[in-house]
Order: structure tokens, then sequence, then C-alpha cells
């Protein structure tokens, strides 16, 4: 694919999506019209991000944090933030740092529907500079919404790949360029790739444990999206972990929300909420 703005994955009306139509996808899908009304889709362009939020703890540490001006300096480089269900769930520095804004700051930019929920992972990625995404990665259902800056997805079938095991298949190889004349160009499409170039308000549906591949085709780039699939809540409560110093299922430095000195009612510090209590407002914790 080298035309700009092709894409081979069925488009969807928000207004036709329901719980079902995303949990019985075989194959992705773009859900489109949802973000029209959200005012994210003003506030989050660059400028005016950084002039309403480039102050903001973007990613929060046990130990700090850094905002998001600091982050946005630094060319070439996709910075996360994320929200994890339960609320005691493990964060770990730096491979998945906690964000505040998810919740704070930014909470009344975006409204989602009730499809998209529940959550076990809510997280945001942004970053300066073109080229800049994730490499092929898989895990259950999730879902990416773009706000600024378009971005080139290549995506392969559980089954798909030659390289490395990981869940459900192998690890196909990375074949879009980051620099240059080869800037998101794929080298070669595997049998089954689908690719597409999401729009700014686009959100990608991927189904369990499809491989994807990311490049971003703008100077600038800014989303958030969630895991959520069958069951995903009622599995994170009962095999997740409740004792993030000592826990070593996160590569680095793992800790938990009570962990944070920081978080108070001067700062305060939003979980994904408890779907079980039939509420989708976050829960609002502080460091004891």
């Amino acid at each position: 694919m080298s035309q700009v703005g092709s894409c081979e994955l069925r488009r969807v009306p928000y207004e036709e999506v329901t719980r079902e139509t995303l949990m019985t996808a075989t194959e992705p899908l773009v859900i489109t019209g949802l973000t029209t009304g959200w005012s994210a889709m003003r506030n989050w362009k660059r400028d005016e991000f950084l002039r309403l939020y480039g102050d903001e703890p973007y990613q929060l540490h046990s130990h700090g944090n850094d905002t998001v001006g600091k982050l946005l300096e630094w060319q070439g480089k996709y910075h996360m933030g994320h929200a994890v269900y339960p609320p005691e769930g493990c964060y770990s520095d730096p491979w998945r740092p906690y964000s505040p804004m998810l919740f704070g700051a930014l909470g009344d930019d975006y409204s989602l529907p009730a499809y998209l929920n529940p959550m076990s992972t809510f997280q945001m990625g942004m970053g300066s500079g073109p080229g800049i995404g994730v490499p092929p990665e898989n895990h259950p259902s999730s879902w990416f919404a773009a706000i600024s800056g378009r971005k080139r997805w290549v995506l392969n079938p559980p089954s798909a790949g030659t390289g490395r095991s990981g869940g459900y298949g192998t690890e196909p190889p990375e074949v879009m360029g980051r620099s240059g004349k080869s800037l998101c160009v794929p080298k070669f499409k595997q049998k089954g790739s689908l690719m597409c170039d999401q729009r700014e308000g686009d959100i990608f549906w991927v189904p369990d444990f499809w491989w994807h591949e990311t490049c971003g085709l703008d100077p600038f780039s800014i989303g958030i999206g969630g895991i959520t699939y069958s069951g995903c809540c009622e599995d994170q409560r009962r095999f997740g972990s409740t004792d993030c110093t000592t826990s070593q299922h996160e590569k680095g430095r793992s800790y938990a929300i009570k962990d944070i000195a920081t978080c108070s009612a001067d700062l305060p510090c939003g979980t994904l909420p408890n779907y079980a209590e039939g509420t989708l407002q976050p829960t609002w914790m502080s460091a004891a």
C-alpha cells in the first residue's frame, strides 16, 4: 500500500456498533463518527495541547513525574500512559507508567460508549516526530482512537508470523521504515496482512491477538485506547497482583497508586472503576 489514505478494513458507523459486534469480530474494523463531538478533537492539536496541558503530569511514577511538555521535547519517542484494573493493580517504571491525565485534566475531553467497556487497561500514547509507533505486538482485543495525527497500521491474524513465539502465534517481522523515503512504507506484504491508514477521529478495533504494527505519518500524534474482552475484569481481579513492590510479573520497577506520594486532593489519581457496581465513572484514590 503506497497511497496515503488507503484502507483494507471495514468501516462501521458508531451507531451500528454493539458489544456483540466487537466480541464476535473476526477481523479488525474501523468505528467511525464517535469522536465527532469530543473536545479532544480541538484541544489535542499539538500547540493547543501544550498550552492547555503542558505542565500536567503525564507519567506519574512512585519517585516523581514527567510532564507533557518535557516528554514532547523528545523527538522520535512514543510515550505511553496507563490506568489498570483492579484499582490496586501494578504499574511499572519505565514499561507501563501510570497517567493521572486520563481521568484528571483530560476527563472532559472524550466520552466512551458502554460497548468499549469494561477495560483491563486504559491507555494513551503521544509523541513528537513522524515514524513513531509500536513494532509488531499482540494482546487481547482492544481499541484505539487517533485524535491528532494519522497512523499507518499493518495487521496480521493471530497465526501469522515466522519470528519469535508470542500469544497465539509467532511474531511477524517489522515491515515499515521509520525515516526518510522509507517512512511508514512497508517493505513487503505477508499473506493475510491487512493495511490501513487511520484518520484523525477514527477508532480501530483489533480482535484477540491480532498482530499490529503502527507508524505515525505526521509530526505529532496522540490518541487513547483500551484492552477489553469478555470476562476481562473478573480475570484481572482474580489473578492480579496486590503487592506491586515485590511483583515479578512486570519488567522494571513496579508500583501501585498507593505508592505515589504525590497523589492527593490536589492531584487526584483516578483508576478504572469496578464495573460490577454498574458505573462507568472512575474510582478516585490518593496515597495512604
